[in-house]
């Protein structure tokens, strides 16, 4: 049985692939923000020691840490932050469904053809593929500072330690 799949169903196909990649962001940089906030307090309650302000050195690297910490959590609650694209004929996303109001969203539905269907599933595609290439964006962002947190809370122990 060959079955060749139509311009519908791949397009219904590749929506389906994007927003699970869309989730997937959102629920790793939900991970990494939960993580770095509690590693912030965690840091902060940790800078009251008195040995801090006489090393200098320490007052550096304790600072990159501390910064590296704030623009992973931003980047990662950037990554959450949710993304609202419209298309040109806005059947699909939510936004633009309650903007033009039920009675105008009911008449364009009823009166569009196949074509325009798939037309706007096209474009919604396009929109979440942007969606999507921003939030990964973000999330790499996020990853990255992440990485030079720990990196430079790793040297902020390590200068301790040999004290």
């Amino acid at each position: 049985m060959d079955e060749k799949l139509d311009q519908a169903e791949f397009s219904k196909l590749t929506k389906d692939h994007l927003n699970s990649y869309i989730k997937l962001a959102n629920q790793k940089a939900s991970i990494l923000l939960t993580a770095q906030l509690a590693f912030l307090g965690i840091f902060i309650n940790g800078l009251r020691q008195p040995t801090l302000k006489e090393d200098q050195l320490l007052l550096v690297v304790t600072t990159l840490t501390a910064i590296s910490a704030v623009i992973a959590a931003f980047y990662a609650a950037r990554t959450i932050y949710p993304n609202t694209p419209e298309t040109t004929q806005g059947l699909l996303l939510w936004d633009s469904i309650v903007e033009k109001g039920l009675d105008k969203y009911k008449e364009e539905i009823v009166s569009a053809d196949e074509d325009a269907y798939i037309d706007e599933l096209i474009e919604e595609n396009y929109q979440l593929a942007r969606v999507s290439k921003k939030k990964y964006q973000n999330l790499r962002f996020s990853i990255i500072s992440t990485g030079m947190m720990v990196l430079f809370s790793l040297f902020v122990g390590s200068i301790l330690l040999l004290r």
